[in-house]
């Protein structure tokens, strides 16, 4: 059933990424309560990657040989004072630097991606040991070395031992958790990632796939799009297949041939309904008849569309904060300007607060839009015997996996907005 009146928008430009919590995924519970997600190579200061000079920041070619060449002189650094060269093996030395400079560069990669490629509004995946299980969520801040304040939670054994491992890794960035899905719930173009051993892996070319595991309804790429649970564990017959077939055509009627179909249906599986945005009433249309809402009930409904952020957080608290930080930046700049106090790196940090928060924006504050589902096309219902023969098929369109409360959460979310008002009060 459609119990809601909240459609998803997914941005165009969302990149997708699976990271790994450690190396046997040993920070997935300090990752999942604490929010976020970190990775290592700690004697390479954030700070250090972040002020690489512009003339660098040319291309992003020339930007990742920077990178290389900044872990590649710091590998070699810690290796040389970590070994007395001058009594070694010539032969030895080679080999070791040669797999030096391949260390350094998966390591310059990973950061790269991490710090560089990655933004506020993506969507992550981390697996937990064993990648039985999965937790998805949405990237909410810019790259930070702060330390975290780790949730307490004491072990069966001792009350004074925490119950999971912290991560020591320094570079990490905020995320609001959205579900927790199985491995039989991982796409099949995906299931390679279980057994790969880089941290991080760029998905987004499997974007498709992924989306319905976020959300039932949701925009993308100037499309609609409907998930649909297909949860017999029998072969689907002809006469199935006709029926559900003719619940779309005779209910989307004359926009039927712009109505296309991914089917994933061996055992329990999915069905994904696809046409173009401006047809979303003809495809949640057909899901009305599907799921058995009365079309009466339905007409004149007026649907929200909202951002990632706002259709997982619905009382998500930094709309607020985010426009009066931004406007409290705004008159410090003006200040340091007139006083004649401006200090560059004080100002940057000013700048990327700000194009932190209107990324953030983009994904909470955003005006929500509406759209009004004025009609179900002819009020077409089933029949008793269409009924029986999908009722066998046990079509639904519950979520894959199950939501993470936002209440929870929302302290974490939050933290480094207060501490930044709180340094800069000082």
């Amino acid at each position: 059933m459609i119990e809601n009146d909240n459609l998803l928008i997914i941005p165009d430009n969302t990149q997708y990424w699976f990271v790994r919590a450690g190396s046997k995924a040993e920070y997935f519970d300090d990752f999942a309560y604490n929010n976020y997600i970190a990775i290592g190579d700690n004697n390479i200061a954030l700070g250090t990657l972040q002020n690489i000079e512009l003339k660098y920041r040319a291309t992003p070619d020339i930007l990742k040989q920077r990178y290389k060449k900044i872990f590649k002189d710091s590998f070699i650094n810690e290796y040389k004072e970590n070994n007395d060269t001058k009594n070694m093996d010539e032969q030895d030395i080679k080999k070791d630097m040669a797999n030096i400079t391949r260390s350094a560069s998966i390591s310059a990669i990973k950061t790269y991606d991490f710090i560089e490629k990655m933004k506020i509004g993506d969507i992550i995946l981390i697996p937990n040991n064993g990648s039985s299980n999965f937790r998805i969520g949405i990237i909410t801040s810019n790259p930070f070395s702060d330390p975290i304040k780790h949730i307490f939670i004491p072990s069966d054994n001792d009350a004074t031992i925490a119950s999971y491992t912290y991560s020591n890794y320094d570079k990490k960035r905020r995320v609001a958790w959205i579900k927790d899905i199985t491995e039989k719930d991982l796409p099949d173009k995906l299931l390679w990632i279980k057994s790969a051993h880089k941290a991080i892996f760029d998905v987004t070319n499997n974007a498709q796939s992924i989306n319905p595991l976020i959300a039932t309804y949701y925009f993308y790429k100037n499309s609609f799009y409907a998930r649909i649970g297909v949860g017999t564990p029998n072969p689907i017959s002809s006469t199935q297949w006709l029926a559900f077939q003719q619940v779309i055509v005779e209910t989307t009627t004359d926009i039927a041939d712009k109505v296309f179909q991914k089917h994933k249906v061996e055992s329990i599986g999915q069905i994904i309904l696809q046409t173009a945005a401006e047809h979303w009433d003809d495809i949640l249309a057909v899901c009305i008849v599907l799921f058995g809402q009365v079309s009466t009930s339905i007409k004149g409904k007026e649907f929200h569309i909202n951002g990632l952020l706002t259709n997982f957080y619905p009382s998500f608290r930094e709309q607020k904060r985010h426009e009066k930080i931004m406007h409290k930046h705004e008159e410090e700049k003006a200040k340091l300007l007139i006083d004649g106090l401006k200090k560059d790196n004080t100002l940057k940090d000013l700048e990327i607060k700000e194009r932190e928060n209107k990324l953030i924006e983009q994904l909470t504050v955003k005006k929500t839009k509406k759209a009004l589902l004025e009609h179900t096309k002819n009020d077409y219902s089933l029949n008793d015997s269409q009924k029986k023969i999908l009722d066998s098929i046990n079509l639904s369109d519950d979520p894959v996996g199950n939501e993470i409360p936002s209440k929870m959460q929302e302290n974490n979310l939050n933290s480094e907005m207060v501490k930044h008002e709180k340094e800069k009060k000082q």
